[in-house]
């Protein structure tokens, strides 16, 4: 059986699109729940960036999961031996950041790398864009 991680996070200022990715985490874990083929792994980074590995992504769930901080949750994900690792961020850190992390921890993720996400966070960002562009780069 295959095992798989669902991160599922947000803006630690954001409430709204940390619900958000927690919706869209919450409607991939339905479509693709199949017990014979997948074993998933939930982790949750809530707006406080602590870490909870819930049953699963419902608001009941996550509030009574224990917060951990990031140290705690590395050493739990590698003993788990997971095969790749589903992110349904849509945050700054989320796109970068926490992509590095799952790098480091040579665990496979469904996306681009943070270097290529990077790029692209530059391009959203009109007042970055233009400057870099009189910038000549």
């Amino acid at each position: 059986m295959a095992q798989s991680l669902s991160l599922s996070s947000n803006r630690a200022d954001n409430d709204f699109y940390c619900d958000l990715s927690r919706l869209y985490a919450e409607g991939c874990l339905t479509a693709t729940a199949d017990p014979s083929r997948y074993d998933f792994v939930i982790a949750y980074i809530t707006p406080d960036r602590q870490w909870r590995f819930p049953r699963s992504l419902s608001r009941e769930d996550i509030a009574v999961a224990k917060p951990i901080p990031v140290f705690d949750a590395i050493q739990f994900i590698t003993a788990q031996n997971i095969d790749l690792m589903l992110p349904q961020m849509f945050c700054i850190p989320g796109m970068t950041h926490y992509r590095a992390l799952f790098d480091l921890l040579k665990i496979p993720y469904v996306g681009n790398t943070p270097d290529v996400n990077e790029c692209l966070l530059i391009n959203q960002s009109k007042v970055v864009y233009k400057f870099l562009l009189r910038l000549g780069i």
